[in-house]
């Protein structure tokens, strides 16, 4: 499917928590340049992970709930290239652009 139902407590749980947005934007261009094999996703989003000291909680979490809807899923990586870059880029796009914001 193209248009996806967000888990609301996820995304207020995971997604709309402080520096996801900036995490998620740094992120993009990592997705973006990837090949998009399973194992090219799986070093790159590592050697990002490493790179900027983030753990998996803050980088893989709010991916998959940006680009499945739910805390919970296959795979990521494998997620990830079912998916294809073109949708896993439009769901982090939209993500970033309209589930980050924090509530006061």
């Amino acid at each position: 499917k193209d248009e996806i139902d967000y888990n609301e407590a996820d995304v207020r749980k995971i997604l709309k928590k402080e520096g996801v947005k900036e995490n998620l934007s740094a992120l993009r261009p990592v997705l973006e340049s990837s090949d998009f094999t399973v194992e090219s996703l799986d070093q790159a989003i590592h050697a990002f992970m490493a790179k900027s000291e983030l753990s998996p909680k803050k980088v893989l979490q709010p991916l998959r709930v940006a680009v499945t809807g739910r805390s919970c899923s296959p795979g990521m990586f494998e997620t990830l290239f079912a998916l294809g870059k073109e949708k896993v880029l439009k769901r982090v796009d939209y993500a970033i652009e309209s589930l980050t914001n924090i509530e006061a």
